[in-house]
């Protein structure tokens, strides 16, 4: 069975550092007190990926969201 996109997460954190850690939180932190709309960075991002090539956009978001091929080729599609 394959991973999912948390769990590929949860295990690259136990291989990090104290340090690299609390960088990270340090970074989520500033992210969640910014106004920064995830989802609207997420949709620029992807839409960019589109422009240059379309079918890794689409295995992209399928692998980070853990989504099916047709929902993230219908995000895809949508942008």
């Amino acid at each position: 069975m394959a991973e999912s996109p948390r769990e590929r997460v949860l295990s690259a954190l136990l291989f990090l550092s104290k340090e690299e850690l609390l960088e990270i939180n340090q970074k989520i932190n500033t992210l969640l007190n910014s106004n920064i709309d995830a989802g609207d960075a997420m949709k620029t991002y992807f839409r960019e990926l589109t422009k240059t090539n379309k079918l890794q956009a689409v295995k992209e978001y399928k692998e980070k969201t853990g989504c099916g091929l047709k929902e993230a080729k219908e995000f895809i599609d949508s942008l």
